[in-house]
């Protein structure tokens, strides 16, 4: 569910929708597989905007260089009211660059004269709908946000079904796409006998977010006989070695909670690092 929004350059002699234009004061990047941002980088097809002062859901856009026809923009549902702002925002730089009088809204072509009142009916129909998301959820609930997915918790859905503002909901997804961490994802190797191993990376000094227990991303489809950890440490510039998931999560005591499915810990010193290898290392036979 989300906001679609089409804008076509209808003039003769067309110019090209330069990416500036688009982005205006915002920053930008490319979603991977696992809908992680790459901050800073583009595709051939798009590339996802954000506000750094209030990130939300990100605004995907499909635009090439030299577009000169038309741009398409999607705010994903639930958003908060300044994902909502943002996203006319660009609406309208766009339509002022290529000097429209309409643009096409989930399917209806409109009058540009409607976006002050569209920014203020979308708003309400986003608290409507993080309201009924959250009280239809039996269980877990993802938003595939800007930076990275979330996973809410119970506590946190059980406020949003009964918000009466957007404002927790915006601060609780900026301050956690805020936090300078790298979110760790598998990566699978065949091994012997025809079995899927699961590897996360834990790099030595860096903030990471991994989950509590690991599971296959949306869209994998493999079954996983093992899973482990491989331990990276800078300052040997090399992997020092592999342990099982669950050991290497019971050796992480400090940590706090980042979403219903995540932890989040300080970056482990290399003393740390030795000290867990030391005790679970896998020895290859």
């Amino acid at each position: 569910m989300g906001l679609d929004v089409t804008i076509k350059q209808k003039k003769l002699f067309k110019k090209p929708l330069p990416f500036e234009v688009i982005r205006g004061d915002l920053s930008y990047g490319s979603g991977d597989a696992y809908h992680r941002l790459d901050e800073g980088k583009t595709n051939e097809d798009g590339f996802i905007l954000f506000n750094p002062a209030h990130i939300g859901r990100g605004i995907g856009v499909e635009w090439k260089k030299g577009e000169k026809n038309k741009v398409f923009l999607r705010l994903p549902f639930p958003a908060s009211e300044e994902d909502v702002d943002d996203f006319y925002n660009v609406v309208e730089r766009i339509i002022a660059f290529w000097e429209a009088d309409e643009f096409e809204q989930d399917g209806s072509i409109l009058p540009v004269s409607i976006i002050p009142e569209q920014r203020v009916h979308i708003k309400g129909f986003n608290l409507e709908t993080l309201n009924k998301m959250c009280s239809d959820t039996h269980g877990a609930l993802t938003l595939y946000c800007a930076m990275n997915p979330l996973n809410l918790t119970v506590e946190e859905i059980e406020q949003f079904t009964v918000a009466k503002s957007l404002d927790n909901f915006r601060d609780y997804m900026h301050e956690k796409q805020s936090i300078d961490a790298y979110y760790a994802v598998p990566r699978f190797y065949g091994i012997d006998n025809n079995k899927i191993m699961g590897v996360y990376t834990v790099t030595e000094d860096v903030v990471s977010i991994v989950p509590k227990e690991p599971y296959l991303p949306f869209g994998v489809e493999l079954e996983v006989d093992e899973w482990e950890v491989c331990l990276f440490s800078q300052t040997r510039n090399g992997i020092v070695g592999n342990c099982k998931y669950e050991d290497f999560i019971s050796s992480v005591i400090e940590f706090s909670e980042y979403d219903s499915t995540h932890i989040v810990f300080k970056g482990l010193s290399l003393d740390k690092i030795d000290e867990i290898i030391d005790k679970y290392r896998i020895v290859c036979p």
